[in-house]
């Protein structure tokens, strides 16, 4: 649930910071991603229900490390800078 929103706004830097010709291309990469995520997210669960004493604690692990590998990836991605001019009437 927390997860939705920042994700969402990803499709849309999708958008803003492709080229034209790409655009769809870019939406479709970030939608592929969901879908990936949708399948290997109740996997990874089920693979890390009991590793540990307490039930469920090798979930809230493997999330905590996918959400630091998922931050560390924006540190290399490279967002062009859009100028916009700005023309008062």
């Amino acid at each position: 649930g927390t997860h939705s929103p920042p994700h969402a706004l990803c499709r849309f830097a999708a958008v803003y910071t492709s080229p034209d010709g790409f655009r769809a291309k870019a939406i479709s990469w970030v939608m592929a991603g969901w879908l990936l995520s949708a399948i290997i997210g109740p996997q990874l669960g089920k693979s890390f229900v009991d590793d540990f004493a307490v039930p469920f604690m090798g979930i809230y692990f493997a999330v905590m490390g996918l959400n630091l590998v998922g931050s560390l990836l924006f540190f290399f991605l490279d967002i062009p800078v859009r100028t916009v001019l700005f023309c008062p009437s």
